[in-house]
């Protein structure tokens, strides 16, 4: 071994000096390199075959080295805190990590269906945890997004035993029959249904018991006249549809309803029936309102839990503020494509009648700026105010006041 050790000080031979030059050795050095040559080459053969003899030594030794780390590492793992951690603990971590409610897709990369190709106790778990797969988004656009397999959506749904569901239907294609069908399976169970479908498919679902629905939004790609709803909606709340018909007909309880959102067209004459029946509603969103005031006369409506409003007629918003008393109001959408001139009247009479706490207000209508700065020292809570439309920045006295009770919050 010292012969090794030493291997770096033998390396010199009488040619050392001469190899960093350009040096062309004689015939006679040209014999003595060549022997030169041939006792390195049998030297580097003598190292080659003891490093083989050590690393033959060695190899038994890493292969075990390797075991030993794989079993420290396996047996380590036992005492990783998340072992103790209980599966109705996993449960509640895997239900905050769904993504949002309306995206929920049948989908490997992400939740729930992710945490069961973690571990075979991951599994376990995701499959024992109906609220993990009570949200479900069903997507029909095009080639690019197929509809998903009418048997998964059942395997899915089924995962959620007896709780409430909350579906997703958006289809700008036509649905299989099988894939209705299976939707159609689990109405029963439906707590919140946000629709957008063929009206056929759509009143596939709609045709039976439906008496656990909270929720309803039916939207249009199109321009439809007529949205039938299921026969019976007894513990409905929220509603979102494209327009309304006949109030009177409506297949569930106006005085229950705590949001009603019409997002597409409502008569002006249709808004004072909904003033007056709806009187729990909390949010009220009448998205375009076309007509005229039939100039009949009608008592003011009080919503004493009304929180949001948005009202977009056409024109005369004085009018309907006229009819509407809401202390409670905290956001306001108030628009008006042709203003008769009086609404800043109308809106003020309206919020000192109201007296509520108005925090936000938002205006799509050309209101001059001596106006705005009214409606502004006129009530004390506002904290922001958004021209909406025409879209522009508010005067710089409004934008004055504001900013200083903000600073005083």
């Amino acid at each position: 071994m010292s012969s090794f050790a030493d291997a770096r000080s033998s390396m010199g031979t009488d040619f050392t000096q001469m190899l960093k030059v350009n040096y062309a050795p004689t015939a006679t050095e040209r014999l003595h390199i060549q022997a030169v040559v041939s006792a390195k080459q049998a030297h580097l053969a003598q190292i080659e075959n003891e490093i083989d003899r050590l690393l033959s030594l060695l190899d038994p030794l890493l292969r075990a080295r390797d075991l030993a780390q794989k079993s420290l590492s396996e047996h380590t793992s036992l005492l990783s805190p998340a072992r103790r951690v209980p599966p109705e603990i996993w449960s509640d971590i895997f239900t905050r990590c769904l993504p949002d409610a309306a995206h929920v897709t049948i989908d490997y990369a992400h939740a729930p269906l992710l945490f069961m190709q973690i571990c075979r106790h991951w599994r376990s778990i995701a499959l024992s945890t109906p609220r993990l797969w009570t949200y479900l988004t069903v997507r029909a656009r095009n080639e690019a997004i197929p509809e998903p397999s009418s048997l998964l959506v059942k395997e899915w749904l089924s995962r959620a035993g007896s709780l409430p569901l909350s579906i997703k239907v958006e289809a700008t294609v036509s649905l299989s029959p099988n894939l209705v069908d299976t939707l159609a399976s689990f109405r029963s169970q439906i707590h919140s249904l946000d629709v957008l479908a063929q009206d056929q498919e759509r009143q596939k679902l709609f045709d039976g018991d439906m008496a656990n629905l909270a929720s309803l939004s039916i939207r249009s790609s199109g321009i439809a006249h007529s949205f039938p709803l299921p026969n019976a909606m007894p513990n409905l709340r929220r509603l979102v549809v494209p327009g309304i018909e006949q109030s009177s007909t409506m297949p569930f309880s106006w005085a229950d309803l705590t949001a009603l959102d019409v997002t597409d067209s409502i008569e002006f004459n249709q808004c004072f029936p909904i003033f007056h029946q709806c009187r729990s509603l909390s949010r009220l969103a009448l998205h375009r309102i076309d007509g005229t005031h039939d100039a009949t006369y009608r008592a003011c409506a009080t919503l004493p839990h009304l929180r949001f409003l948005q009202l977009s007629p056409n024109r005369d918003v004085g009018i309907l503020l006229d009819h509407l008393t809401l202390p409670n109001l905290r956001q306001a959408n108030v628009a008006e494509l042709h203003s008769a001139g009086r609404s800043n009247v109308a809106f003020l009479s309206f919020l000192t009648r109201s007296a509520c706490p108005l925090v936000a207000l938002t205006i799509s209508s050309v209101v001059p700026a001596r106006k705005l700065r009214e409606i502004v020292e006129w009530v004390h809570t506002l904290r922001n105010m958004h021209l909406a439309w025409p879209e522009q920045a508010l005067p710089l006295s409004v934008q004055q006041i504001l900013s200083r009770r903000n600073r005083t919050q």
